[in-house]
C-alpha cells in the first residue's frame, strides 16, 4: 500500500513538474505591416489620420499559458505619429491584454511617462472585458470608428461580414515548423494563411487568427508577406521594448 501511495505521489509530482515546464512565460514576435491612428487628426477628419509603416515588430508576452499581452513595438510607430506632446519626455502603448479562459480581451491604452516613471490609462481603454468573437461585428470604439472611417473615404466598403476560412491540404515548411495554408476572405480582402499545429498560440488574437488551429506563422496578402513569425523563446524582460513596470501594471490590475 505504501509502495502505491508513492508511485501516486510521484506520478503527480511528475505531471505537476511538466506542466510547469510547458507553462513558462514565452515571447512570440512578428514582423508585420503597423498602422497608426490619429485620434485628433480623425475628429478634424483629416485624411491623414491614419499612417501606415511598411514593417514593424509585433510581440505577444505569454504568462503561464493563461494571459497574454499583445503589443506593436513603441520604437516603431511613435517615431512616426504627429500627435507629440513633448520631445521623447512619453511613450504611448496601446495593448491587448488576452484571457485565455475566459476567452476575453481588454483593450488597453496607457501612457508612461518618463520624467515622473508614472503609467496614465487613456479613457478609452475598455473598462470590461470582451469576448473573442471574429465572427460577430466588433464593439465600435472611437478607434475602430476613426479607422473604419478612413476606410470608407477611400472607398472601401466596411460592412461587417464575418471571416471566411477554407482549409486546403497544402503543406509547406517554414523554419522549423511543418505549417499548412488555409485561404481566408475578411471583408473585402483576402489572404493566404500559414499555420502549425505544432505549437498553440492562436487564442493571443482577437481577429480571424483566433479561429485558426495552432498557431499563424505566414500571412500572405496581395502576393506579399503581411505577417511573418520571427521566434518563440523565453521571456526576458531585459529584451523587451516595452518597461516591465506597464506589463506589471496590467498584469496586476486587470
Amino acid at each position: 500500500m505504501k509502495k502505491i501511495y508513492k508511485t501516486s505521489v510521484f506520478i503527480l509530482f511528475m505531471i505537476f513538474f511538466m506542466n510547469s515546464a510547458f507553462a513558462q512565460d514565452k515571447q512570440l514576435s512578428y514582423v508585420g505591416d503597423i498602422y497608426f491612428i490619429s485620434l485628433k487628426e480623425a475628429a478634424e477628419k483629416t485624411p491623414n489620420a491614419i499612417y501606415k509603416l511598411e514593417k514593424g515588430i509585433h510581440n505577444i508576452l505569454i504568462f503561464n499559458d493563461k494571459k497574454a499581452i499583445f503589443y506593436r513595438d513603441t520604437r516603431t510607430y511613435m517615431a512616426f505619429g504627429k500627435d507629440s506632446i513633448g520631445k521623447n519626455n512619453y511613450l504611448q502603448y496601446d495593448l491587448n491584454l488576452f484571457d485565455k479562459k475566459k476567452k476575453s480581451v481588454k483593450n488597453i491604452w496607457l501612457t508612461y511617462i518618463l520624467e515622473t516613471d508614472s503609467i496614465k490609462i487613456d479613457k478609452n481603454s475598455n473598462k470590461k472585458w470582451t469576448k473573442i468573437t471574429p465572427n460577430k461585428k466588433p464593439k465600435l470604439t472611437e478607434k475602430t470608428i476613426a479607422w473604419l472611417a478612413y476606410l470608407e473615404s477611400q472607398g472601401i466598403n466596411t460592412e461587417f461580414t464575418p471571416p471566411e476560412i477554407i482549409y486546403t491540404d497544402e503543406t509547406m515548411q517554414i523554419g522549423d515548423y511543418i505549417c499548412k495554408k488555409a485561404l481566408v476572405t475578411e471583408g473585402q480582402r483576402k489572404y493566404n494563411v500559414w499555420f502549425t499545429e505544432e505549437i498553440q498560440y492562436n487564442w493571443c488574437f482577437d481577429d480571424f487568427k483566433y479561429l485558426i488551429p495552432g498557431t499563424v506563422i505566414l500571412i500572405e496578402y496581395e502576393g506579399k508577406p503581411f505577417l511573418e513569425f520571427v521566434s518563440i523563446e523565453e521571456l526576458d524582460y531585459d529584451k523587451l521594448s516595452i518597461e516591465k513596470k506597464i506589463i506589471d501594471f496590467v498584469l496586476n490590475n486587470w
